[in-house]
């Protein structure tokens, strides 16, 4: 009796999504990769070579200046005891009573009136002979706003040719520092004609809206108080720059005092209250962040006494960065993500500007981002080791131990360290490299579209989907497939270095690296991806803040 045998199984084809590539998809992968790569790496070396817009990068100083000092001054402000509603408007939004004096300044006036004189300077050195004139007209009325007038009346001086813009904001000066002016005090526009020109909505096209609110502003106070005298001059000049303010001229100021200030307050409560917000987080998260660094320091040396692992009881607190690479075994996953990440986001923003126009600009950044991480978390869909669907290659996770919520404590922690280091590896940068020469391009943007709807997509774009796309790359990615091969430093050095040269800012390429070198060092730490996630969203939630608030002022 024969025994019964049993059917042949069938084999059952690999779906598509399971099928390596062959060698020819593996090639044009390649090709295309390295093509797009190439090309933006040529564009940075060729954008490198170009000399940046020198205005724009004065433009932002001033901007930072104002912001600092709007800061400062409301700082000071909220130290002091009550006072009438027109003391407070007179000191916190410019009726040029409070400016001080040699006798009283403190370190820090001293310190911003070195780095005006250097900004001053360059503005005075630029090549093209109108950015240099603009420039310095600029810082004139940067001078003018914040109510340092004595050093106003110096780069007036200075200014070979006043503007229209420059003689009416110059009615601003008090007329105790018109004498620096010697002749050039004749071009100065009569009080009250210069309120008249300093409210038509072209005045002072080339300066950010704050300053001219706050020269308008001290403009019409000028004018409230009534007849101006201008010192230094022939009895003839004095009479022609100065006159009489009517009746009808003191209510108009008095009017615009009062509609300046509201609106100069409304920015402060908004503005100002971010910066200032972000300043304090910052300071006291960095402190923290000081502090664990010298007891983490302290505690290896002591574990280093006793004959202990040095990082041990670090090691012991998060299950790690497992050995294995269950999801990158091919270095052309990384490359490739890489590429179709740049790729559409350039080509998405480029398209969607073309549709709606460059009002949309922020609108463009915020889909072009979105296409650019499903683009290429797709992409490396294809070449994960199991051919997985979508949300399995992209997978964010880690070792089930460290679930989200304790990797965002660690994140957290991996801020605070980093707040202090940054800065210094900035300081460095600075002392090796010369001051940063390039703006951001969030920050351009910011400046030039002040509408809302362009603040919050450029805000999802950077605190979200940059961090989402990056660390997908760069750490998911790269770094393991690098940490597999060659181990942890090589692994974290090269994708840090790449990391930063993604930025395209070579001047900022040692803080960008040292970034990313926390960023890689928490995922490690960690295990888990959303810690690298996390930590890189914080720092630019933080980095935007004080960006729109700096190119906003």
């Amino acid at each position: 009796m024969t025994e019964p045998t049993e059917p042949a199984l069938s084999v059952q084809p690999d779906p598509p999504w399971q099928r390596p590539p062959s060698p020819v998809a593996r090639g044009l992968l390649w090709l295309f990769s390295l093509s797009i790569l190439a090309s933006t790496l040529a564009g940075a070396v060729l954008a490198h070579r170009v000399p940046s817009d020198p205005a724009a990068v004065l433009d932002m100083e001033l901007r930072t200046h104002n912001a600092m000092w709007r800061v400062a001054n409301r700082m000071s402000a909220a130290e002091q005891p009550r006072e009438s509603k027109r003391e407070k408007a007179a000191k916190i939004h410019g009726a040029g009573h409070g400016e001080k004096t040699p006798s009283n300044l403190t370190a820090i006036d001293g310190m911003r009136r070195e780095a005006l004189q250097i900004l001053f300077a360059r503005a005075q050195s630029l090549t093209d002979g109108r950015q240099s004139q603009n420039g310095a007209v600029a810082i004139v009325a940067h001078c003018l706003a914040t109510e340092q007038h004595a050093q106003a009346a110096e780069f007036a001086a200075k200014v070979r040719i006043w503007s229209p813009d420059l003689a009416t904001a110059m009615a601003a000066l008090p007329a105790e520092h018109t004498a620096t002016l010697v002749t050039k005090a004749a071009d100065i526009v009569a009080v009250n004609h210069a309120q008249l020109v300093a409210e038509a909505a072209n005045f002072g096209a080339g300066w950010s809206p704050w300053t001219r609110d706050r020269i308008r502003l001290q403009i019409a106070v000028r004018a409230m108080e009534g007849h101006v005298e201008v010192t230094g001059l022939p009895a003839s000049a004095t009479v022609a720059a100065a006159g009489t303010v009517t009746t009808e001229a003191k209510t108009r100021a008095r009017v615009a005092v009062k509609r300046l200030t509201t609106e100069l307050g409304a920015g402060d409560r908004s503005v100002v209250a971010a910066l200032f917000t972000t300043l304090q987080v910052y300071v006291f998260g960095a402190l923290f962040g000081l502090g664990m660094l010298i007891a983490a320091l302290a505690r290896a040396v002591l574990a280093s006494h006793k004959g202990l692992p040095v990082w041990e009881w670090l090691k012991a607190r998060y299950p790690g960065l497992p050995a294995d690479n269950p999801y990158v075994r091919d270095i052309l996953t990384p490359f490739l993500g890489l590429a179709i990440w740049l790729g559409a986001q350039g080509a998405a923003g480029l398209a969607i500007a073309a549709v709606f126009g460059r009002k949309q600009s922020g609108f463009a950044v915020l889909m072009g981002g979105m296409v650019a991480v499903v683009g290429a978390q797709a992409a490396v869909t294809l070449l994960s080791p199991t051919r997985a669907p979508l949300f399995h290659a992209a997978r964010l996770g880690g070792d089930p131990a460290a679930p989200f919520w304790r990797a965002s404590t660690a994140a957290l922690r991996s801020w605070a360290v980093l707040l202090p280091i940054i800065p210094l590896a900035s300081v460095i940068s600075a002392l090796f490299f010369g001051d940063a020469q390039t703006v951001h391009p969030i920050a351009l943007l910011a400046a030039q579209h002040h509408d809302p709807v362009t603040i919050v997509a450029l805000g999802i774009a950077a605190v979200v989907l940059a961090p989402l796309a990056e660390e997908l790359i760069f750490r998911g990615f790269l770094l393991r497939y690098l940490r597999q091969r060659f181990g942890l430093w090589p692994a974290v050095a090269v994708s840090s270095l790449l990391f930063a040269g993604m930025h395209m800012a070579p001047d900022q390429l040692l803080p960008y690296t040292v970034l990313g070198v926390g960023f890689a060092l928490t995922y490690v730490w960690v295990g888990n991806l959303w810690a690298s996630v996390v930590l890189h969203g914080l720092w630019n939630a933080g980095s935007f803040v004080l960006t729109i608030g700096i190119a906003l002022s």
